[in-house]
């Protein structure tokens, strides 16, 4: 659903590339959708990710951020 980066995403994405670590946001079961993490009068991002390396994708079932 968050389609803009900022300077920190662009980071991570070069943290991500460097380590071979892979963000699991819109790719494990409870978030097909990539659902916005952060929500506010002044908008909407995807502020909380998951990263794991390739190999731990199978053993991991579930990944939801609950908004409170």
């Amino acid at each position: 659903m968050d389609i803009v980066s900022n300077l920190h995403g662009l980071k991570l994405i070069d943290l991500c590339k460097f380590t071979s670590l892979q963000l699991t946001n819109s790719r494990l079961v409870d978030d097909l959708s990539g659902s916005y993490t952060f929500v506010n009068n002044q908008g909407s991002s995807v502020i909380d990710y998951l990263l794991l390396p390739e190999h731990d994708f199978q053993p991991v079932k579930n990944f939801k951020v609950s908004m409170v």
